[in-house]
C-alpha cells in the first residue's frame, strides 16, 4: 500500500472550477495525505479559493507578492479534522 502523501502543491487555477468541485479536491487530497500535511496553493487572486469558513480546514496566506506580475499569494490549508 503506498504510503500518504506528505503534501500536496497546487498551481491549479480553482477559481475557473465551481466551488463544490473546488472543496472536493480539498476533501480528497487531505484523504490522501499524512495527518496535518499542508495543500499548498498558489493563486493570483487576493482572496482565497477556498473559503476561511469551510469546516474542517485552517487556512493561513503569504502576503502579496508585488514584484510578481500578476501579483501572486500562498495560500496553505490543513485539514482540523483528527
Amino acid at each position: 500500500m503506498p504510503e500518504p502523501a506528505a503534501a500536496f502543491v497546487s498551481g491549479l487555477p480553482l477559481f475557473n472550477k465551481p466551488l463544490k468541485l473546488r472543496l472536493d479536491l480539498l476533501d480528497q487530497a487531505f484523504g490522501l495525505m499524512k495527518g496535518n500535511a499542508p495543500f499548498v496553493q498558489f493563486t493570483y487572486n487576493a482572496i482565497s479559493p477556498i473559503p476561511r469558513s469551510h469546516r474542517g480546514v485552517r487556512s493561513e496566506a503569504s502576503d502579496r507578492v508585488w514584484i510578481n506580475f500578476p501579483p501572486a499569494r500562498v495560500w496553505v490549508y490543513r485539514s482540523s479534522r483528527p
